[in-house]
């Protein structure tokens, strides 16, 4: 009996030290295997964050190329830190009808170039708007009032530099001494108001859209060809950012450079400044 109990004993210990021992190894791979997942979640987080970097460097370098008068290859891979960025597309913004603002209130303005600068910003190309009027778009329907009128400046050459100035309110009274708006048709759907531009005879080279009164809420500009096409108001860059196995992509639009607005009564004075 003595001996048939210690080999009871002996096999229960067997028992006991291999379900120790079994726990000890499902414990240490599991510690081992969420080791390895953050291990692998902390390179790829990593990664991420050095892909988006390389392809914001990217972005960075473009900007700064086109000021220098050059440009990057699209396609071609550059090295930069732990990581690398190719410029994916470079697609050109205009068109017949364009987007010249998403908002504007009171006060601010934005630029529709009729002709198209170089990246540096000089009037160095001859691509430009034929057309003598084109319509703009502007306003949110059912928006509360103030309600925005709108001042467009054109800057066109007649043997010298001129600006023509016009306006357009929709609220009869108000002091701007500006044309009615007219009635919108398909050309400005989803626009509150519109109104037909006339460009003078000679050279075109820019039209200023500055919104008034509209002092809480902002509002969106469209200008739409009579013809034609618009001339290029700048360009979309996609950038791909690689680091490791992991990529990231950063889109940019990059209009044409402009002056302040507050410095067009100066620039374009009557006399000297």
């Amino acid at each position: 009996m003595n001996v048939h109990n210690h080999y009871m004993k002996s096999g229960q210990a067997l028992v006991v030290v291999l379900l120790i021992l079994a726990v000890a190894s499902a414990v240490g791979l599991s510690a081992i295997s969420r080791s390895v997942n953050e291990i692998s979640s902390s390179t790829t987080q990593d990664d991420s964050s050095q892909a988006l970097s390389a392809a914001e460097s990217g972005i960075e370098a473009i900007l700064k190329d086109n000021l220098a008068g050059t440009s990057l290859s699209i396609g071609t891979s550059y090295p930069v830190g732990a990581g690398s960025y190719n410029i994916v597309s470079q697609t050109g913004v205009g068109g017949a009808s364009y987007v010249v603002s998403d908002s504007l209130l009171s006060g601010e303005s934005a630029v529709l170039f009729l002709k198209q600068p170089d990246p540096s910003g000089v009037f160095s190309i001859s691509t430009a708007y034929t057309a003598g009027n084109f319509t703009v778009c502007w306003g949110t329907v059912g928006a509360a009032s103030p309600l925005p009128a709108l001042q467009v400046d054109l800057y066109y050459l007649s043997s010298t530099f001129l600006r023509a100035t016009t306006g357009f309110d929709p609220v009869s009274g108000r002091t701007t001494n500006f044309s009615a708006t007219t009635t919108v048709n398909s050309t400005c759907t989803g626009y509150a108001y519109q109104n037909i531009v006339s460009i003078p005879a000679g050279t075109p080279y820019l039209a200023s859209f500055r919104m008034l009164y509209n002092t809480g809420v902002a509002h969106p500009i469209r200008a739409v060809a009579a013809s034609g096409s618009f001339p290029n108001q700048g360009s979309v860059y996609e950038v791909q950012g690689q680091s490791g196995q992991t990529s990231r992509r950063v889109e940019v639009n990059q209009t044409h450079p402009t002056s302040l607005g507050i410095f067009d009564n100066a620039l374009y004075s009557g006399s000297d400044i």
